[in-house]
């Protein structure tokens, strides 16, 4: 299964070419476990989210069903953070097992472990979430939508800690690698990673503002933002996903066995 898991992640990365190695079949196996522990969490999160909201009678749609789902997405956000911590810790343990190790000749920056992509839907899903908040929080006539505008600022002010906390993980973890080629696939592996820190969850809070809202200008914007940021992280995680792989002309080794 890891070979072919390994087998998909080059084809889709445009390097048919390339073999499979033991280091991407162990990396993306790591992935997988991660991922899956970070479903088994969100499914338990969920089943006890519907049982809580099904026992306080909350009459919905109203405020406090907008309150309890941010609460929930906010414990998706952590459970994948968890998710991403196991797997940093597993493949740490990958590093340390290499007989031979490389890494880039220079610090590499922020913005190149991340790509271009990752700063576009940021800057999208963070800086228009804000602008839609503040807009609502500001300019609404209605007190209940510019509640919803104070409350969308809020939901995008932890969403952007939760994924800083994320991204660190990302950033600060040394390259694995242990020749040119998988110098490159090790960026390809972060940038994807990086971008599933920026999942839009105020997107989706953003849909159920906008239908509680009170007043057609209210509704455009958050629906205007709901869209903007659904294409922009849909269009950047196709380019991440299908980047060609990444082939460093210079390494330096670190570690000989």
């Amino acid at each position: 299964m890891g070979e072919m898991r390994a087998r998909r992640w080059l084809d889709r990365h445009g390097a048919a070419d390339r073999p499979t190695t033991p280091l991407l079949q162990a990396r993306l196996d790591a992935r997988h476990r991660a991922e899956t522990l970070s479903w088994v969490l969100m499914g338990v999160l969920l089943a006890i989210f519907v049982v809580v909201v099904e026992l306080s009678n909350v009459p919905r749609p109203g405020r406090e069903s907008l309150y309890q789902l941010g609460v929930f997405y906010v414990a998706l956000a952590l459970a994948f953070i968890v998710g991403l911590w196991i797997q940093g810790r597993r493949e740490r343990r990958i590093g340390r097992e290499l007989t031979r190790r490389v890494a880039h000749p220079q610090a590499v920056r922020v913005s190149a472990v991340v790509g271009r992509w990752f700063i576009v839907a940021t800057t999208v899903i963070v800086g228009a979430g804000l602008l839609a908040g503040l807009a609502a929080a500001t300019g609404a006539a209605d007190p209940r939508d510019r509640e919803l505008g104070r409350f969308m600022l809020a939901a995008v002010g932890v969403f952007t800690l939760i994924g800083l906390a994320g991204l660190t993980q990302v950033v600060r973890r040394p390259a694995i690698a242990d020749d040119e080629a998988s110098l490159g696939g090790d960026l390809l592996l972060r940038r994807e990673d990086a971008l599933r820190v920026v999942t839009p969850y105020p997107t989706m809070l953003a849909v159920v503002a906008a239908v509680q809202s009170r007043s057609l200008a209210v509704l455009l914007v958050f629906l205007g933002y709901a869209l903007t940021t659904t294409a922009v992280h849909f269009l950047a995680y196709w380019a991440v996903t299908h980047a060609p792989a990444a082939r460093p002309v210079a390494f330096r080794r670190e570690a000989t066995a």
